[in-house]
């Protein structure tokens, strides 16, 4: 046989890529693919060894095999790899396997191509994919054949390792091993700069400490051989532990601040200006002090002229990082640091006034400055990206959104870190969460040692619906060494994480954690979130009073803390506890309470929020009237400041304002609408409780059919997404239908699942308004006693709930159950009650009920004029408006009079016309209590 290795070179082939080690070129199809030439190395390197993972040590030392580069510039390598290959976040192409190095899972077929150009000969050699397990197979004929055999991995193996996205093949031993172990991230110092004092004691230069810590920081950042906690961070621990004018901490305050910022080193001093102008000088004096031993390592001075303060922190930078063993950074890293900044002193006074009031919550003050900022420095990619984040506290996404995009066409020049999170902060914003996810990744990949990197992943994941990812990104980070392993921020976002998951249980545990973590720390921010997340938890496994209490101690923190925004969004999430407990008043109160906030701090995009919340406890109190003026005037808000989920939830609660005042077709409209809006936002939430709001007005209507299709299609979506709370109202509606479609055993069983769920939510309210409906199935099943039983429950629950139309509707159907007891004096007490009770509100159904259930009473007793008098509003109204239940129910009233009082001829007639229309709409139960009064 001939030797062909001399005559055949290799072509490696895999997906729509081939890449020649010859030619040094990577096609996709006809078309080259951009690399750099070391980029290229890097892929080959990993295709010609894919049988194996390959370390990160022997990688570099075949890529720079007599240099000593840093393992960024590898990650760096791989980042662009997969940007090339359009890797997606499941790793087709590039895996990570953490604490080892990196393979190549992707099929390739080596393609032997003849120098004679004579047929292609394709060789095929195994290779091991995450997915599949190609085997080579050899036939007789003129070439090789190849056979791919794809083998699902285990369901436990979908979650990611440390902090990257990918599944792992192998076994599970082999894949998991360096998780947690301190050899699989390298952990980097890290060094906090606390600020500096004006000992000039002129407040024109008040703003020089400021400056000269963001400058520092970015100095300090360069070259990535530091970890450098961030300004938000330092300023947030400023609040929760106040060092005061000093510029040297005591060694108790030092391992106060490490618990609470995870910092090996702080830096702090003083400066002092001389002179005016343009020969005003600044001496800056600081120290470095080592916050693990307890002790100050260095101090030193510099000067320089306040025109140029960037020399000044360059100078201060240099000497920090010598003192900490670390060399100069390279010309190149240096002029990424100048880009970093803005290019003029006004730009840079004016951008770190901005920053210095967002950071303490003055979003509106700090949108002001940033905007000049921005027009004295247009090219600043850091003063739009500062501004877009201003803009997104005060709730203005567009406008956010624009300023993120602005920041990242700027931030070309920036070092390579920071144009990574400048994208992906405009990625989220736009709503691209697979691309958000891949430079969150890559960040991650980095900077492994950096949790807040891991926490903007896990988010992105959340946000794009992978919270199962997002957990296991987060339990990653937990295997990290202490203090970032055991860091309260982990257990928060996991605990919210689970929260949206519908794992309450689980939710409120890790939020308990995180809380007692935080009091450790001395961190009032974190302890306040992990109280609030820890309420919503307790809310939604029914424990309202732990819940209120949980949001009230949240609430009190934030203040303090100066986060009046979400003290604000708290009081928000406490009314919705008082409202789930049917105290409607004191909902109210503290909703207005969170307006107040709001428009102190000229939110007025969550305004809207505050707004509606009130028109809907208007809306439980009867008003009608109040709640559709203040639905009306979120909207016009809403519309101001581009609130589309405002525009489209205010959409939906005026339909039930509509519904409920009796324009029945008005509502149906604008249930649609809000439906078709929902459906292109992709709220599901939303979405689903506008089915069941549609559904409602339909079967008011009389479109059983269509009703009981949205209330499934609700029920459906609700599941989807763990509401249990939708669920409860879509079961309520479907045994409304399913009742009035005369199948009482199907609407008992979903009208118990509907209460069951109530009671676990412990919704005081929504369990009443169950309870009213399990009387109505009571007397129609022959259950009277049942009924009374029910129905004397449910007001006694609902006594100081501040909702007479809930208190109307239990007392209508108390009078029927009283009645059919053969206590017609009782019923007739209740029955006056549900009138007098029904008249203090705008609710036309709540009106209905209360003169049925009268007319009812009054016939029973003989009072036929008064019965008459009573239904007339009714058939009048119902008939107008469109209630063809409530129609219907009248006319069977009617006729049951007319029988009563000798009109037997006539009553017959009319109810058998009923029957006969009642049953064509398949109002089933109507028409056949219709044919027992006639017979």
């Amino acid at each position: 046989m001939t030797d062909m290795s001399s005559q055949i070179k290799r072509l490696y082939e895999f997906g729509p890529f081939r890449l020649d080690p010859q030619k040094r070129v990577l096609m996709r199809g006809n078309d080259p693919v951009s690399l750099t030439p070391k980029a290229l190395e890097t892929l080959l390197a990993l295709v010609e060894n894919r049988e194996r993972v390959v370390p990160k040590n022997d990688l570099m030392e075949m890529l720079w095999p007599d240099s000593f580069v840093e393992e960024s510039n590898l990650s760096q390598n791989i980042f662009m790899l997969r940007k090339a290959l359009g890797d997606s976040q499941e790793r087709r192409y590039i895996l990570t396997v953490p604490g080892r190095g990196y393979q190549f899972t992707e099929t390739v077929r080596e393609i032997g191509e003849q120098e004679e150009k004579q047929e292609e000969e394709t060789v095929v050699v195994e290779t091991r994919s995450l997915s599949r397990v190609v085997v080579e197979e050899q036939t007789s004929g003129p070439r090789w054949l190849w056979v791919v055999l794809a083998i699902l991995l285990g369901a436990g193996m979908g979650g990611g390792f440390l902090m990257y996205r990918a599944r792992h093949g192998g076994s599970p031993e082999s894949a998991t091993s360096g998780v947690g172990a301190p050899s699989a991230v390298k952990i980097r110092s890290s060094v906090a700069v606390l600020g500096f004092r004006n000992l000039s004691h002129r407040p024109d230069k008040e703003w020089l400490s400021a400056a000269l810590s963001e400058m520092l920081n970015t100095e300090l950042g360069a070259g990535e051989h530091l970890r450098v906690v961030s300004g938000e961070q330092v300023a947030r621990a400023s609040r929760d532990l106040p060092w005061g004018e000093t510029d040297t901490l005591a060694k108790d305050s030092l391992a106060t601040l490490r618990s609470n910022l995870d910092a090996d080193y702080v830096t702090l001093g003083s400066y002092t200006v001389v002179g005016e102008g343009s020969k005003a000088l600044i001496r800056l004096d600081f120290r470095l002090q080592d916050a693990v031993a307890g002790e100050t390592i260095a101090e030193d001075a510099v000067t320089g002229s306040e025109t140029d303060l960037f020399d000044l922190a360059q100078e201060a930078g240099s000497r920090l990082r010598k003192r900490l063993g670390f060399g100069e950074v390279s010309s190149q890293e240096s002029a990424q640091v100048r880009a970093s900044l803005p290019s003029n002193p006004r730009a840079a006074r004016l951008y770190t006034e901005g920053l210095t009031k967002l950071r303490v919550f003055e979003a509106l003050a700090a949108r002001d400055l940033l905007q000049q900022a921005v027009a004295a420095d247009p090219k600043s990619p850091e003063a739009h990206a500062a501004l877009s984040s201003a803009w997104l506290q005060l709730g203005y996404e567009t406008q956010a959104k624009e300023e993120a995009r602005r920041a990242f066409e700027l931030s070309g020049n920036l070092p390579h870190e920071v144009s990574l999170s400048i994208e992906a902060q405009y990625r989220q914003l736009n709503r691209e969460w697979q691309k958000a996810i891949e430079l969150c990744s890559a960040l991650t990949d980095l900077f492994p040692d950096n949790l807040d990197y891991g926490l903007l992943l896990a988010n992105a994941e959340s946000m794009a619906d992978a919270r199962k990812q997002a957990l296991a990104t987060l339990e990653a980070y937990r295997k990290l060494p202490l203090p970032i392993g055991d860091d309260p921020r982990i257990d928060l976002a996991q605990a919210e994480a689970l929260n949206s998951l519908g794992e309450f249980r689980r939710g409120q545990e890790l939020a308990a954690v995180a809380a007692e973590k935080s009091k450790t720390r001395h961190a009032r921010l974190l302890l306040a979130q992990a109280r609030r997340t820890q309420g919503w938890a307790l809310e939604r496994l029914g424990n309202l009073d732990g819940a209120l209490a949980g949001m009230a101690e949240a609430k009190v923190l934030f203040a303090s803390a100066g986060d009046l925004k979400h003290s604000a969004d708290t009081l928000l999430g406490s009314g919705t506890v008082s409202y789930d407990k049917g105290d409607y008043e004191q909902a109210r109160r503290q909703y207005e309470e969170a307006l107040l906030i709001y428009r102190r701090i000229g939110n007025e995009f969550t305004s809207v929020n505050a707004i509606e919340d009130i028109g809907n406890a208007l809306y439980e109190e009867g008003k009608l009237e109040e709640a559709k003026t203040y639905y009306e005037r979120g909207l016009r808000i809403a519309r101001e400041v581009g609130n589309r989920r405002g525009i489209n939830s205010l959409l939906g609660n005026i339909a039930n304002v509509l519904d409920g005042l009796g324009d029945l077709a008005g509502a149906q409209k604008m249930q649609e609408q809000a439906l078709q809006m929902f459906q292109e936002a992709g709220d599901k939430r939303a979405l689903g409780s506008t089915e069941g709001n549609l559904a409602a007005v339909l079967e008011e209507q009389g479109n059983l059919t269509g009703a009981a299709q949205h209330y499934e299609q609700g029920l459906q979506i609700n599941r989807e997404i763990g509401f249990r709370e939708g669920q409860g109202y879509k079961l309520f509606g479907l045994a409304d239908v399913l009742l009035n479609q005369g199948d009482l055993k199907a609407a008992r069983e979903k009208a118990e699942q509907a209460l069951a769920l109530r009671k676990e939510l412990k919704e005081a309210s929504l369990v009443a308004t169950s309870l009213i409906q399990m009387a109505r199935l009571s007397l129609e099943e022959g259950q009277p006693a049942d009924a009374e039983k029910s129905a004397s429950e449910s007001a006694r629950q609902i006594e100081n709930a501040h909702s007479p139309e809930l208190s109307a509707s239990a007392n209508s159907v108390l009078a029927l159950a009283q009645l059919a007891n053969g206590k017609p004096a009782d019923a007739q007490s209740s029955a006056r009650q549900a009138v007098s009770l029904a008249a203090k509100t705008g609710s036309r159904t709540a009106q209905f009920d209360a003169a049925l259930a009268a007319a009812r009473v009054d016939a029973a007793a003989g009072r036929f004029a008064d019965a008459r008098k009573e239904l007339a509003p009714v058939l009048a109204q119902a008939s107008k408006f469109g209630y063809a239940l409530y129609l219907s129910e009248a006319r069977l009233i009617q006729g049951e009079i007319a029988l009563k009082s000798g009109q037997t001829s006539a009553g017959r007639a009319q109810l058998a016309a009923l029957e006969r229309e009642a049953r064509a709409k398949g109002f089933l139960l109507l028409a056949r209590k219709a044919a027992t009064a006639r017979g």
